[in-house]
C-alpha cells in the first residue's frame, strides 16, 4: 500500500518541486513591479490595511480571491512585493500538481503525464508568471480544476457522483473565476459540453441546465458589481479585428499557433523519433523535408534583410511579451540571441511541425499498442472536454490587439493533452530522452530569462536609490513603466487611464511635459501625469536626453550579453 501511494505521489511532487527549484535558482528578488502586478499588489495591500477591495485605474481583471490571498500573506508576513508573489507561487505549484493528475486521469502513463506536466511547468512562458502577482496563474488554476472535475464526472459510473462533480466544477469555477473573467469559460462552456456528452445519464441534462442558469446569473451579478467599482476598468468581451484580415491571420493566428507549437516542441519531438523510416516512401518524404529545411535556412541567412522568418520568440519575446518589465526605459534592450540562432530555431520548429504532419500521414504504418481499457478516455470524451473551450478561447484571443505569450498557457495545456493522448494510442511507451533534454533546455532558458529580468530590476532600484539620495524626488525619475506606475499610485492613488468611467471625470487630459519632444515621451506618459521628469534611465547613451553626473550601473546577466549597463540621462 505504501509503495503504491509513493508511486502515485512521485510524479506530482516532482513537478511541483521542479517548478519551485526553477524559481528559486533564478533569484527572483526585487522590490518593484513586474508588468501589471504593481497594480494588483497595491490593491492587495489596500485590502490588507482597510479591509476593502480598492482598484486603481489599471485592473481589467476582477482579481477576487487572489487579492484576499495576497492580503492574508501581507498580514502574516508584512508588506513586500516578494511576499505577494510567494502567494501566487503556491498557486502555481498547486496547478502543476493538478495538471499531472489530470493527465493521468486522461489515460496517460505516470511517466508521460509527468513529462507532459514538466513541459508546461518549465516552459519560459509559465516561469515568467509563476512568480509574479499577475492573475494568469490563478485563472489558469481555476480552468485546470474545472477540467479535472469534469474528467472525474465522465469517468465515474455513478450518476449521483457525476452530478456531484458537475456541481463542484460549476461552483468552484464561479467562485474561482472572480480572479480573471476568462476562467468563467469553465462554468459557461466546459461543464455544459461535458453534461451534453453525458446527457443519457438520468438527471444530468436538467441539473446541467440549472447549473448553467446559475452560472449566468452569478457571473452577471459579479460583472455588474465590478463595473460599479471606482477606478475599475471594463474590457469588451469581443474586440473587433484591427487592420486587414490578412494581417490579423499573419500576425496573430499564425504567429501564436507557431508560438504554442514551440512551447510543446519537446512532446512533438517524441513523434518525429518514431517515424516509420523502414518504409521507403516515408523515408523519401523525410529526406525531402530535411533538404528543404536546409535550403530555406540557407536562403534566410543569405537574404536576411529581404525575408524575416524568425518568430520573435527567441529574441526575448517569450519573456517580453509575457512580462514587459523594462518597457519605458530609454534605448534598445540588448538582443539575447543572434539572428542566426533565432533563424535556426525557427527552422527547427517548422521542420518539427512538418515531421509531425508526416508522422500523422504515415501513422497507419505503425503498429500501436492496445489502447482499449476501462480507464482510457475516448476521443469523444476528450473532444467534449476541450474542443468547445478551445474554440471559444481562440475566438476571444484573436480579436485582441495585443496577445502576450502568457495568454497562450491554457492552449499549451490543451495541446499537450491532445499530443500525449495521440502518443499513447499510436506509439505507447515512454516519451524519449530527447523530450526530457528539450524540456531541460527550455527550462534553463526560462530560468536565465527570469534571472536577468530580476537582475535588471535590482539594477533599476540601485541606480534610482542613488539618485534619490541626492535629494531628487521619486516623481522626477523615469525608471520604466513599473517603477513610474508605483510612483503614480503613491502620488495620486490611481492611474490616469482614458478607459476610466467610474467615478465620472476621473480621467483628465494633461498637457505634455515642457522640455520633452513628442519622440522622447514614453507611451505611458499620459497615464502618470503626477510625474515631472528630470532624470530618466536608459539602456544606452540615447540622444533624447543629455548625459548626467550620475554613474552608470552594470549588472550581470546569464544570457548574452552578460555585462549590461543602465545609464542616467538628464532632460536638457
Amino acid at each position: 500500500m505504501f509503495v503504491r501511494i509513493r508511486h502515485i505521489l512521485f510524479g506530482p511532487i516532482l513537478c511541483g518541486i521542479s517548478l519551485a527549484l526553477a524559481i528559486l535558482v533564478s533569484h527572483p528578488v526585487a522590490e518593484m513591479g513586474l508588468d501589471d502586478d504593481w497594480s494588483y499588489i497595491w490593491s492587495a495591500n489596500a485590502l490588507a490595511t482597510t479591509g476593502h477591495i480598492i482598484y486603481n485605474g489599471w485592473a481589467t481583471a476582477i482579481l477576487g480571491w487572489q487579492l484576499y490571498m495576497g492580503a492574508l500573506f501581507m498580514r502574516l508576513f508584512g508588506f513586500s512585493f516578494f511576499i505577494a508573489r510567494v502567494s501566487v507561487l503556491i498557486i502555481a505549484i498547486s496547478t502543476v500538481v493538478l495538471i499531472q493528475r489530470l493527465l493521468r486521469r486522461l489515460g496517460m502513463s505516470d511517466w508521460n503525464a509527468t513529462i507532459g506536466t514538466l513541459t508546461i511547468a518549465l516552459s519560459p512562458v509559465l516561469l515568467s508568471v509563476a512568480f509574479s502577482f499577475m492573475s494568469d496563474v490563478p485563472g489558469f488554476f481555476c480552468i485546470v480544476l474545472c477540467f479535472y472535475s469534469c474528467t472525474r464526472a465522465i469517468q465515474t459510473s455513478s450518476t449521483r457522483k457525476t452530478i456531484g462533480w458537475l456541481v463542484f466544477a460549476t461552483i468552484s469555477n464561479i467562485a474561482g473565476g472572480t480572479v480573471r473573467q476568462i476562467a468563467w469559460l469553465g462554468a459557461l462552456l466546459v461543464v455544459p459540453s461535458t453534461a451534453w456528452h453525458l446527457r443519457r445519464r438520468s438527471g444530468v441534462a436538467i441539473v446541467a441546465l440549472a447549473l448553467w442558469m446559475l452560472s449566468v446569473g452569478a457571473i452577471s451579478w459579479a460583472m455588474h458589481w465590478f463595473n460599479q467599482q471606482p477606478y475599475s476598468l471594463t474590457d469588451a468581451l469581443v474586440h473587433p479585428p484591427h487592420g486587414q484580415l490578412k494581417g490579423v491571420l499573419r500576425n496573430i493566428a499564425l504567429r501564436n499557433t507557431l508560438a504554442v507549437s514551440l512551447f510543446v516542441l519537446p512532446v512533438i519531438a517524441g513523434f518525429i523519433l518514431k517515424l516509420p523510416l523502414h518504409d521507403r516512401w516515408t523515408r523519401f518524404q523525410a529526406i525531402f523535408l530535411f533538404i528543404l529545411s536546409i535550403v530555406v535556412g540557407f536562403c534566410g541567412l543569405l537574404f536576411r534583410k529581404q525575408i524575416n522568418l524568425e518568430l520573435e520568440i527567441t529574441n526575448g519575446t517569450v519573456m517580453n511579451r509575457g512580462l514587459t518589465s523594462g518597457s519605458g526605459i530609454l534605448g534598445r534592450q540588448p538582443d539575447m540571441l543572434p539572428y542566426e540562432f533565432r533563424m535556426l530555431l525557427t527552422l527547427l520548429l517548422i521542420a518539427s511541425l512538418l515531421g509531425f504532419i508526416l508522422f500523422c500521414l504515415n501513422a497507419s504504418k505503425i503498429k500501436g499498442p492496445d489502447w482499449e481499457g476501462k480507464n482510457r478516455f475516448t476521443w469523444s470524451s476528450t473532444g467534449a472536454l476541450f474542443v468547445p473551450y478551445t474554440v471559444a478561447y481562440i475566438f476571444l484571443l484573436v480579436t485582441r490587439t495585443n496577445i502576450f505569450d502568457r495568454y497562450l498557457i491554457p492552449l499549451i495545456l490543451v495541446a499537450v493533452a491532445g499530443l500525449l493522448r495521440l502518443y499513447e494510442q499510436k506509439i505507447g511507451g515512454r516519451l524519449p530522452s530527447l523530450t526530457v533534454g528539450l524540456i531541460l533546455m527550455f527550462g534553463a532558458f526560462g530560468v536565465c530569462e527570469l534571472h536577468d529580468l530580476y537582475a535588471r530590476n535590482r539594477a533599476v532600484l540601485d541606480i534610482t536609490n542613488e539618485i534619490l539620495s541626492t535629494g531628487v524626488t521619486r516623481s522626477e525619475i523615469r525608471g520604466g513603466f513599473e517603477y513610474d506606475a508605483w510612483t503614480q499610485l503613491q502620488n495620486s492613488g490611481y492611474v490616469n487611464d482614458p478607459r476610466l468611467i467610474v467615478p465620472t471625470g476621473a480621467y483628465r487630459v494633461f498637457p505634455m511635459q515642457p522640455g520633452l519632444s513628442t519622440a522622447c515621451q514614453s507611451w505611458f506618459s499620459d497615464l502618470m501625469p503626477s510625474l515631472n521628469i528630470r532624470f530618466a534611465l536608459a539602456f544606452d547613451q540615447t540622444t533624447c536626453y543629455t548625459s548626467s553626473s550620475f554613474r552608470a550601473v552594470s549588472y550581470n546577466a546569464w544570457l548574452p550579453p552578460h555585462n549590461r549597463t543602465l545609464y542616467v540621462q538628464k532632460i536638457p
